[in-house]
């Protein structure tokens, strides 16, 4: 046995290493690395963090398009099954529906703002297939537009003229108070 193998690892010497004087353009790509970095992760949580709000408006605008459906269905059925037009038909559905309240606010309104309207519809259910069933004020998702319903059982999220010109040619208004 050799007398090295006994000895630490701190007897050992390294050569010196070779030092080189540092350039100021080594410290300037550091920087600009560095720089790059912090610019791309907050792009990426720019990114991430505008895909999440929007993810969460498109998932209150699905639940408020349920929840017309859901009201032009039952107001279907009501109408279709002996309704004598003189009743009005939220009077009805809020009474046999205690649940029903809920279904009345757009998950993508404000507390304070109104919320779905509905066409009385005194003659029953309407021929025209261009009648608009039940809609919602625009002011329900920012003021881009809002879900009217036609009674020929299309759901459309319109915008601007196009949500313009489908209220204007109603002649009732029928706000629904929650």
């Amino acid at each position: 046995m050799a007398a090295s193998e006994n000895l630490p690892d701190s007897h050992l010497v390294y050569p010196p290493r070779e030092v080189r004087p540092r350039d100021s353009q080594s410290g300037q790509k550091r920087h600009v690395k560095l720089i790059c970095t912090v610019v791309i992760i907050g792009l990426v949580l720019w990114v991430g963090i505008h895909g999440a709000v929007r993810a969460r408006e498109h998932a209150r605008r699905f639940v408020c398009a349920k929840q017309i459906r859901g009201i032009a269905a039952t107001m279907q059925i009501y109408v279709n099954n002996g309704w004598d037009g003189k009743s009005p038909f939220m009077e009805w559905f809020l009474a046999n529906n205690p649940d029903s309240r809920r279904w009345l606010i757009c998950p993508g309104s404000t507390p304070a703002q109104s919320n779905y309207v509905v066409n009385p519809m005194p003659n029953g259910w309407p021929k025209d297939s261009q009648a608009v069933i039940i809609y919602e004020p625009k002011s329900n998702h920012g003021g881009e537009g809002g879900y009217v319903y036609l009674a020929d059982h299309r759901l459309l999220f319109a915008r601007g003229l196009e949500y313009d010109e489908l209220i204007r040619a109603l002649e009732w208004r029928a706000p629904l108070s929650p």
